[in-house]
């Protein structure tokens, strides 16, 4: 079930890269995985609260950052993590601090997906154009976009022209 807990009459001391600000209270929480497993975070604050959280491999480490979530009730994914210790940062947005909970799932490893990340992208051939589609249902929010919803999930795609070409 889910722990209840609080940023209200807690510092703002521990560095996170997921967007906090440097004065927002935070709390930490630590768990172990004895074997490789996949992670779910589950946080929710009052309909006005809203929290950043940051799943991170070292406690304190802003380059430690595994993943970031930012919202009042929201999901953050850890995928594939290795059997060790690892941080919640929860802060608050408020500098007053807010009540939230927090819940934590852990299952069996799945694959990620294809093209979930660059190293495993999946290639399509455009030369004779076409339609192509796919879903990011199981993907992770990895990369920053400058188009669409921020903070979404994403899958990367290659393709190849032969000739310049418009691509809609």
């Amino acid at each position: 079930g889910p722990f209840f807990s609080s940023t209200r009459r807690t510092g703002a001391d521990i560095a996170s890269a997921c967007g906090a600000s440097a004065a927002a209270p935070d709390v930490a929480f630590r768990f172990t995985l004895a074997d490789a497993a996949d992670v779910m975070l589950r946080v929710a604050g009052a309909a006005s609260e809203e929290f950043t959280v940051a799943l991170q491999s070292t406690c304190g480490d802003a380059t430690a950052d595994l993943r970031c979530g930012r919202g009042t009730a929201f999901d953050v994914r850890g995928r594939g993590l290795g059997a060790g210790t690892y941080w919640v940062i929860v802060s608050s947005t408020t500098l007053t601090g807010a009540d939230f909970s927090l819940e934590l799932a852990v299952a069996p490893p799945v694959p990620l997906p294809v093209g979930d990340l660059c190293d495993s992208l999946r290639a399509v051939d455009g030369s004779a154009g076409g339609v192509f589609s796919g879903s990011t249902a199981a993907a992770e929010r990895d990369y920053a976009t400058t188009c669409g919803s921020p903070g979404g999930r994403d899958v990367a795609v290659t393709f190849t022209l032969a000739t310049p070409q418009e691509v809609d």
